[in-house]
């Protein structure tokens, strides 16, 4: 008899946010602040100074799918939001066969 593979699902879900605060370090190191304590980390960051001398700081955090909802609450609620957009992305797997650009640890590479 033939053994089916049992699949896998995880969705990834992606916010991209222009948000408005008074001070764009500080907000910088509550949105890590944020990511730690939702179970997740700090993926990316850079500051940017235009030509007036406002700062413009990029942060790319991770956290789990589950939390992701409080996250975008939580990022929401540090300033004016500007924009916004949230898309998400299916992917699934075959168990016993890797999954390109996912570490061991199950977070995207």
């Amino acid at each position: 008899a033939a053994v089916e593979a049992a699949t896998t699902r995880q969705i990834i879900y992606t916010a991209d946010y222009t948000i408005e605060v008074d001070d764009a370090e500080a907000a910088g190191e509550q949105v890590e602040a944020i990511a730690k304590q939702l179970g997740g980390f700090l993926s990316g960051q850079s500051m940017r100074v235009d030509e007036t001398d406002n700062r413009r700081v990029t942060v790319t955090i991770r956290v789990p799918s589950e939390k992701f909802g409080d996250a975008v609450a939580k990022l929401k609620a540090l300033g004016k939001v500007i924009d916004g957009s949230i898309s998400s992305q299916a992917l699934t797997w075959r168990r016993g066969c890797a999954m390109p650009g996912v570490r061991k640890n199950g977070w995207p590479s």
